[in-house]
């Protein structure tokens, strides 16, 4: 596990677009997920859902209202990272991919 100390844009009162979460309700309940932007017309996050509650890898976007979404774990694994070095990718966002990559662990030649 890797510490997380990144910087990342506020996107509301409670979470940060990269912040990952966990699902406290409803069919997802225990899924985590991070988050990938917010609404402010409808006080909503998107949520790119990473693993379930057993622990089975996904991949899948969804909607949640912020009543349903807790703060998730302050470490991270380097899937994560790849995870979240991809969000970086897709949004353009140098700094955080270099600062991202910074934490991966050096392969072994």
């Amino acid at each position: 596990m890797i510490s997380e100390g990144l910087s990342m844009e506020l996107t509301g009162e409670r979470f940060a677009t990269g912040d990952w979460v966990i699902i406290g309700g409803g069919f997802s309940k225990g899924w985590t997920g991070y988050i990938l932007k917010y609404d402010f017309e409808d006080d909503r996050y998107k949520v790119r859902l990473t693993s379930t509650d057993r622990g089975k890898t996904i991949d899948i976007g969804k909607w949640f209202d912020p009543e349903d979404l807790m703060l998730g774990k302050k470490l991270i694994t380097e899937q994560e990272i790849r995870t979240l070095i991809d969000l970086a990718l897709d949004t353009n966002d140098k700094e955080w991919f270099k600062e991202l990559s910074s934490k991966l662990p050096l392969a072994n030649f």
